[in-house]
């Protein structure tokens, strides 16, 4: 599951206020086993010209992705 927020106060105020309650409600209050997070700002930032469903084939990019398309930082 991707949760997106403003800031880490609304993604925690959305996790613990909506998306918990109602996994429990319609899974029972057992049904959570574990909750691990990653933020993925960093990860998107220094990965985000590898998109492998998209551009890339075999581990590389596709020689059809145009060189326009990918960020430069």
């Amino acid at each position: 599951m991707i949760i997106e927020g403003k800031n880490e106060a609304d993604i925690i105020e959305n996790v613990q206020g909506k998306i918990l309650p109602s996994l429990r409600k319609n899974h029972g209050p057992d049904s959570i086993e574990e909750i691990s997070t990653l933020r993925l700002l960093g990860p998107i930032r220094i990965f985000h010209n590898y998109v492998p469903l998209v551009n890339m084939s075999k581990g590389i990019l596709r020689p059809d992705w145009t060189d326009d398309a990918i960020f430069v930082g």
